[in-house]
């Protein structure tokens, strides 16, 4: 019987596992990586910016956190990363 170019079901599972916990760990990687942006580099201001300000974007957690730019941040505030909820 020629067995050349087939895998077992314990070698496709096992490789199966391994490459979906890759994919969460650069999903866990790129999370990470947005949620350390500086506030100079998202444009950050103390004030809004023609009526939209942290308070009413998607990002804003309140009383004084961004999901996306790092720091305290207030709740008049704005960056180019604004988001509408």
């Amino acid at each position: 019987m020629d067995t050349r170019g087939k895998i077992s079901r314990r070698k496709f599972f096992s490789s199966t596992a391994i490459l979906a916990g890759g994919i969460a760990e650069l999903g866990v990687s790129t999370r990470t990586a947005i949620a350390a942006v500086p506030q100079e580099a998202a444009g950050y201001q103390s004030k809004d910016n023609n009526g939209q300000s942290c308070s009413s974007c998607a990002h804003f957690t309140p009383p004084s956190s961004c999901a996306v730019v790092a720091g305290t941040i207030s709740p008049g505030g704005w960056c180019k990363l604004y988001a509408k909820k």
